[in-house]
């Protein structure tokens, strides 16, 4: 498994993390979709990877820059 593909699962896991409920909280829909999916929680979570990436103009956009804030990143693969 190559750089990119571990950057990838990790940024998946890490918007897995933030969609998963806290604890206490009552289960919802998304738990549901989850299980569906066979994704297991991260427990206890952790924290992202120092994720950084280009923009297309090429300036860096960090991962960092978004703490606090709901993430949603996807992935276009072309040949």
């Amino acid at each position: 498994m190559g750089l990119r593909e571990v950057r990838f699962l990790v940024a998946m896991i890490a918007i897995s993390a933030v969609m998963l409920p806290a604890p206490g909280r009552a289960a919802s829909a998304a738990d549901d979709a989850f299980a569906a999916m066979r994704v297991e929680p991260v427990v206890p979570p952790r924290p992202a990877a120092n994720l950084v990436l280009r923009a297309t103009d090429g300036t860096p956009i960090r991962l960092a820059d978004f703490k606090g804030k709901v993430v949603v990143i996807g992935f276009l693969l072309t040949n």
